[in-house]
């Protein structure tokens, strides 16, 4: 009777200590499984911090690129067609050999714009060409409007067929060609006579009625002259001639 108290109060303490360490157990256990699931957020959070900023420079740059498109397309539809008129202007000796060359480009003005426009609309046609070449002030020319003497006149360079009239600076060579890289190219010739200069360039052209055959030289639509100015440049610095030497004219107009 006197051992049973001492093996049950045995056993308690052996039911604790088991209780305890299953207790213990778990407990290792359940902390032991939560640790990856406390750091594996941790690990995703921090790759994707980390992956951010590429994907958004990537996202701006796909982003970027139409924008720039739509801003080139803008810019396109605003320039709109343009006129592109490429002076070359050749002083050559007597003998032929080059003194001088000189390259530049020209503006379209408001009547050559209408010319163009008028001719694409089919509500005139377009006529014959001119070149001018002159100076400012007049008495700088190396042209005469009377004979070898009196003030100076700019030279005019018609096709053979459009000079309106008979002159000494009046000159009927221009040549009307297409070069093979595009566009149209007008050239003609001018020989000085006397010392001078030149400090302006255009181009002129006629424009008739658009039942008028075209390379017509007329005078329909134009009040006050035939030819009227198409395209014009003031040079930075003028272009010298002495007398006997000749001008070589080139403007080559393209569209883009």
């Amino acid at each position: 009777m006197g051992s049973r108290p001492a093996r049950t109060l045995w056993r308690l303490p052996l039911t604790l200590v088991a209780g305890s360490l299953l207790v213990l157990l778990g407990a290792a256990c359940a902390e032991a499984q939560q640790t990856p699931s406390i750091q594996t957020p941790t690990i995703a959070a921090t790759e994707t911090a980390a992956l951010q900023p590429a994907a958004s420079g990537a996202q701006e740059s796909t982003a970027a690129q139409p924008a720039a498109s739509k801003a080139q397309d803008g810019d396109a539809k605003t320039e709109g067609i343009q006129v592109h008129g490429d002076w070359v202007l050749e002083v050559r000796n007597p003998d032929g050999s080059l003194a001088e060359r000189r390259e530049f480009r020209n503006a379209l003005t408001a009547y050559g714009a209408s010319v163009l426009e008028q001719a694409l609309g089919r509500t005139a046609t377009f006529g014959l060409w001119g070149l001018e070449v002159g100076a400012d002030p007049l008495s700088a020319s190396p042209w005469f409007q009377v004979g070898t003497s009196g003030p100076g006149i700019p030279a005019q360079i018609f096709e053979p067929t459009g000079a309106p009239f008979a002159a000494s600076y009046v000159f009927a060579n221009l040549v009307l060609s297409h070069p093979s890289t595009g566009g149209l190219r007008l050239t003609g010739t001018a020989i000085a006579q006397r010392d001078g200069q030149i400090t302006y360039v255009s181009s002129m052209a006629t424009r008739c009625a658009p039942t008028v055959t075209p390379a017509s030289n007329c005078n329909i639509l134009d009040s006050g002259g035939a030819f009227t100015y198409f395209s014009t440049r003031v040079l930075s610095t003028p272009v010298a001639l002495a007398e006997g030497q000749q001008l070589v004219a080139s403007l080559t107009i393209t569209f883009s």
